[in-house]
Formats: structure tokens, C-alpha cells, sequence
């Protein structure tokens, strides 16, 4: 990903998946073991368990709660009076209970539900607020400050997961780093509020993960859960990056496109031959977003070299096959070109570089990169494409 997201659209915005280097990096970490520490810390848990006893932890889609916080423009003083510490969330966000009357008429359970919804919704986006809140305070906080409330915090999430008998590990508070890019947002990056937010929430559905997880190497509940490894700068998301890392790359590499050419990963237009592999990564696959290098300036061969490097598509054993344009000039309807069946240098180029990039999408399927009878790779494990 070359750039922060974009608050009109939710597919730009950045998915680290559940792979711990590529959260840690993304939230502003050096090494794994204070990410682990802060995912552990009071104000977190404290929020994952007002999130989970109202259900908008593990039963809400993350688009929807976008939504309901960015419908506010993502302004500071419009979210503090909407969502703050002082507003009785179930007040103004309120269940809607729906009586058998009621629902003998399926159009008012429709509304109902649509309402329920959305306060489910905005309540699940007041915590996150919350949670911003709480830890940049926490941030400033001694000790003594850290250590208040920290084992009520600890007891009730054990109750709210319905496994009392969890021990969670227990960080020093004087030893828990609070990253700022996790309470502000790096605005000299481009980076907006809503930013902060989509941090937030992969921050909460790790530690979620991870403690729920039945591997038998769970990271929160092994024997050293504070083990560290340095995250490498690889991980780092290219707009996070600073000028002596932007350096390092653009010696070696093709500068990142400054257009933003929306791509689909269409499971529809997926080979047969890539079915297995797919069901081993599928959750952790971003099947929409924005490419890393600009298709315009390119011929076929080197679009497709980036495309699998951006999507790591080799090292799963896959490769591009069909690839298709959609496009309108003008909003004059929407056609498309197949690149098997154009001439990209004399059809596919004059669209990618006339069409405004909001009027195109470039949509593709992978099939596996060798057909022969050897097994493909299991990649069962959680790490996310998509990434840098």
C-alpha cells in the first residue's frame, strides 16, 4: 500500500490481516514484544470487554462501523459529543426490541432491524473511540496512573470471553509503549483520523484472534508471551516511511505510482487449478483495494511482475491468468477489455492512461503457477496479501 487510505473510500484503507509483523508495523511498533504488551494493557482490554458484552466485537463488519463513524465527518468535536465518556451510548444508541405485533409485518421488522443495526453500529464506533481516547491518556500516565483498575480490567474480560479461568500475561505498566500513530494521526503523512480508527480496530480484532485461538503456539498465552523480534522496515506501509526508508527503497525499486487504480480480485475469475490454495489464505486475502504501481506506464509483462509482487502470488505457488478492464468514459455506461484479447500497447494503454482512474477498475483471477501433478504449498497459516 503506497498511501493512507482515502475517508470517501473504505477499500483504500489498509488491511494488516491477522500476521503480528505486519499489524505491529502498521501501528507504529519497532518490535513484536511491546505490540504484545499493549494489546494486553487496561484501556484495551477494558473496551474489548464493553465491545464484546454488547456484541459489536466479533458480530459487525468493520465497513459498517466505518461508516457510522466517518458519517460524522471524522471531526474531533463532533465525535467527542456524539461518542465521549459522558454520553450514555444506550440512550442515544438505543436496542430496538421488536414485539411478535411488530413483526407480523416483515417491512416494520425490516426497519427495526435496519435500526438496530445501525445503533449497534455507532455504539460499536463510540468505542473505538473511546479506546483512541483512553490510550492517549494512557500514554501520559505514570506507574501508579497505569497500574489503577488494571487487575478489574483483566477479571472482567475474562468473564466477558466466558473463561474465567484464562490468565492473561501481565506487562510492568512502566514497560507498555503507547505509539502516537495509535491516538493521532500522522498528518505530515496525508494520514487522516480515520486512519487511527482502522488501526484501532485490527489492534482489537488481533487481540481478539489470538486469544481465542486454538493453535498450539498462541502468542498471548504461551510460556514467554513478550518475546520480541525487530519488525523489519519491510513491513512498514511505504507512507509511514521515513525519508532514509523511502531512500532505501527507490534505489533498488520502480517509484511507487502517484495514481490510484482501483483493482478486484474476482473470486469469479479465479482458476479451478488455484480452489485449494485459495481455501488455505481466503480470510486473509484483500480482494479490493488500490495497486502500488501505476499499469500506464507499463507494458504487459511488467504489470503482471507487479501485481504478483504486490500480491506475493509466487511464494504461494499462484500466478495472474485472466485480467479484465472495466471502464466508462464520462459515465457514458460501463464496458470492458479482456488483456487476452487486446493489443495492450495499442488498446489497453490509451484506456489506462485516458480513463479517469475513478471510472476504472482493474479486475483479475489467479490460477496455480505450475499445473503439474506436485501438491501446492500449504499456506494455512495467517499472512496477509495485499501487504508490502
Amino acid at each position: 500500500m503506497s498511501r493512507p487510505g482515502n475517508p470517501a473510500f473504505f477499500s483504500s484503507f489498509y488491511n494488516p490481516g491477522t500476521d503480528l509483523l505486519t499489524i505491529g508495523a502498521y501501528t507504529g511498533f519497532k518490535n513484536t514484544g511491546d505490540l504484545k504488551r499493549l494489546l494486553v494493557c487496561r484501556p484495551m482490554l477494558e473496551i474489548a470487554t464493553a465491545m464484546m458484552n454488547d456484541g459489536c466485537l466479533q458480530e459487525l463488519d468493520w465497513d459498517a462501523i466505518f461508516t457510522s463513524i466517518e458519517a460524522f465527518h471524522a471531526d474531533t468535536d463532533v465525535l467527542e459529543t456524539q461518542f465521549g465518556e459522558g454520553v450514555n451510548l444506550r440512550e442515544c444508541y438505543p436496542e430496538i426490541n421488536i414485539n411478535r405485533v411488530e413483526m407480523e409485518d416483515l417491512h416494520n421488522a425490516a426497519e427495526y432491524f435496519a435500526k438496530f443495526q445501525a445503533n449497534r453500529e455507532a455504539r460499536a464506533g463510540a468505542y473505538l473511540y473511546r479506546l483512541m481516547q483512553r490510550l492517549g491518556k494512557y500514554a501520559e500516565e505514570d506507574t501508579t496512573e497505569r497500574m489503577f483498575e488494571s487487575e478489574e480490567a483483566r477479571n472482567a474480560f475474562g468473564l466477558a470471553l466466558n473463561r474465567v479461568s484464562v490468565t492473561l500475561p501481565n506487562p510492568d505498566p512502566a514497560n507498555v509503549v503507547v505509539p502516537q500513530q495509535i491516538f493521532k494521526p500522522m498528518s505530515k503523512k496525508g494520514e487522516s483520523i480515520m486512519e487511527v480508527f482502522n488501526r484501532l480496530w485490527y489492534l482489537l480484532q488481533k487481540l481478539f484472534y489470538d486469544i481465542k485461538s486454538k493453535a498450539p503456539k498462541n502468542i498471548l498465552l504461551c510460556k514467554n508471551p513478550f518475546q520480541s523480534r525487530k519488525i523489519p522496515g519491510q513491513y512498514i506501509p511505504v507512507w509511514m516511511r521515513n525519508d532514509t526508508q523511502q531512500r532505501r527503497k527507490t534505489a533498488f525499486e520502480t517509484p511507487l505510482s502517484s495514481k490510484a487504480f482501483a483493482y478486484s480480485w474476482g473470486k469469479s475469475l479465479d482458476d479451478e487449478s488455484a480452489k485449494r490454495i485459495l481455501q488455505g489464505i481466503e480470510g486473509n486475502i484483500k480482494r479490493e483495494g488500490f495497486l502500488d504501481d501505476d499499469p500506464g506506464v507499463e507494458d504487459e509483462v511488467k504489470f503482471r511482475d507487479n501485481v504478483a509482487h504486490q500480491f506475493r502470488l509466487t511464494e504461494y505457488g499462484l500466478q495472474l491468468c485472466k485480467v479484465v478492464i472495466d471502464y466508462s468514459f464520462h459515465h457514458e455506461g460501463l464496458d470492458s477489455l479482456v488483456t487476452d484479447e487486446c493489443d495492450w500497447g495499442t488498446e489497453i494503454l490509451p484506456i489506462l492512461n485516458e480513463t479517469l482512474e475513478e471510472h476504472l477498475t482493474i479486475s483479475f483471477g489467479v490460477r496455480m503457477l505450475c499445473t503439474s501433478e506436485s501438491s501446492p504449498p500449504d499456506f494455512s497459516h495467517n499472512t496477509m496479501l495485499g501487504r508490502e
